[in-house]
């Protein structure tokens, strides 16, 4: 199993090193790293599932330990400063650790392999949260070519085309309806300001590359008026 791991990783990366090369020559490198990662796995596999959950391993490495800002554009929001979530998700990481480190040392008396493979997996996951609070820092928000890109870490993104959103309000209030897509990682603990009303289903992506399609959109943004009134012009410059 583990020569059979290391050849996967091998193939991976080098067949990642060869279509990045390739994209640079192209000048096509320049977007979200998660994106780019899910646009050149999908070059490679048939199977769009299996892309996404490698381009989300791969993405996780690189926002855990290197990761740095997406290009700045003129209309870019960020969603994090003004509803604490960082604080709860660093909160919930400390539990994480503390929890792997003692269930260690508890499953050691029974068995000393399956408790480092646990642990292994414990701190496995507490990278995996780690690259998702740094990934909210580094995607942020933003306004381009008459398209919304919402980013939040690791856990969700959508594109959104502005000619079709219908409706876009301000309100914290959670939706009567069943089918809407909130912009989170933890739906019950992340709170949202904004409600986005859509004339067809759009596709969101979630963590490990599930995808779902909703005509409602929570999400939280820092600043909402200054992001409403940014989108309301550009919707009344595309009916105009």
């Amino acid at each position: 199993a583990p020569l059979i791991e290391c050849f996967v990783f091998i193939f991976l990366a080098r067949k990642f090193h060869q279509l990045n090369l390739e994209s640079k020559r192209n000048g096509s490198n320049k977007a979200d790293f998660l994106v780019y990662c899910r646009s050149l796995f999908e070059s490679v596999f048939e199977n769009k599932k299996i892309a996404y959950v490698i381009a989300s391993e791969i993405a996780m490495m690189y926002y855990a330990f290197f990761g740095k800002k997406s290009q700045q554009h003129k209309h870019t929001f960020t969603s994090y400063k003004e509803n604490g979530i960082l604080a709860v998700l660093y909160a919930l990481l400390m539990v994480l650790v503390t929890e792997s480190i003692g269930m260690h040392f508890v499953f050691a008396l029974l068995n000393t392999v399956f408790a480092w493979v646990l642990t292994g997996l414990s701190l496995y996951t507490c990278m995996q949260f780690f690259a998702h609070i740094r990934a909210i820092k580094l995607r942020p928000i933003f306004i381009e070519n008459q398209v919304l890109h919402l980013r939040h870490g690791m856990a969700a993104d959508a594109s959104i085309a502005i000619a079709n959103i219908r409706s876009i309000q301000l309100t914290t209030k959670e939706c009567e309806e069943n089918d809407f897509i909130k912009i989170s990682l933890l739906r019950k603990l992340e709170s949202h300001n904004i409600r986005i009303e859509l004339y067809e289903p759009t596709e969101v992506i979630k963590i490990f590359g599930i995808r779902k399609e909703s005509k409602t959109i929570l999400f939280f943004v820092d600043h909402p008026n200054e992001f409403m009134d940014a989108l309301n012009n550009l919707m009344i410059e595309n009916i105009n």
